[in-house]
């Protein structure tokens, strides 16, 4: 999910594509399994910066539907669920505010050919894997 996150990020319509994924996966039941907490996150640390600032009002109110009905209701003692509980008190802490993912230079994602944007991919998943 990681990846998919990277992408979307760089991908011409993908805040649309993101926001989409984001809001289906939120409404089905399986979001209260600890696996799927761990896609969220994946998910999030890649195209939450974008996502923040394609949808500034709404981004933090899908923030806190994360924290009020999925992560109050699962044991975040759980590696898979802590990692998102992280993400979330994150979010707040640095006031609504999110840092670009490691690696990827999102200032040119908008304007960069196809090569650039699989550069970009490459180094933000080779960061991710601590290389």
């Amino acid at each position: 999910m990681s990846v998919f996150g990277a992408f979307v990020s760089l991908s011409p319509n993908g805040m649309e594509v993101a926001w989409t994924w984001l809001a289906h996966i939120l409404q089905f039941p399986q979001i209260l399994h600890p696996l799927v907490c761990h896609c969220v996150e994946g998910f999030l640390t890649n195209a939450g910066y974008q996502l923040l600032h394609t949808y500034p009002r709404q981004f933090p109110k899908l923030i806190r539907y994360l924290e009020e009905h999925v992560i109050k209701n699962l044991d975040k003692t759980r590696l898979l669920v802590k990692k998102l509980d992280i993400y979330i008190r994150d979010f707040h802490s640095e006031v609504s505010q999110l840092s670009p993912p490691r690696g990827c230079d999102l200032a040119l994602s908008r304007n960069t050919n196809r090569d650039e944007m699989a550069e970009l991919l490459r180094q933000a998943m080779h960061a991710e894997s601590g290389h």
